[in-house]
């Protein structure tokens, strides 16, 4: 699959007409937290987890 054949085949989430995301779209911070605790970092520098339940327990 081509790069640009990738780009028209994801959904994008909603956006503004300028391509920000909406004003009530949840704070970046929360994707990245979610990342560090499912690379279970010892340290998160963003906050806690906004979603704990959807990464399994080890």
């Amino acid at each position: 699959m081509t790069a640009c054949a990738l780009r028209n085949a994801l959904p994008a989430g909603p956006q503004t007409a300028d391509g920000a995301p909406p004003a009530n779209a949840p704070a970046p911070e929360g994707l990245w937290a979610y990342a560090a605790a499912a690379l279970r970092r010892e340290t998160n520098a963003w906050r806690r987890d906004p979603h704990p339940e959807l990464i399994a327990a080890s």
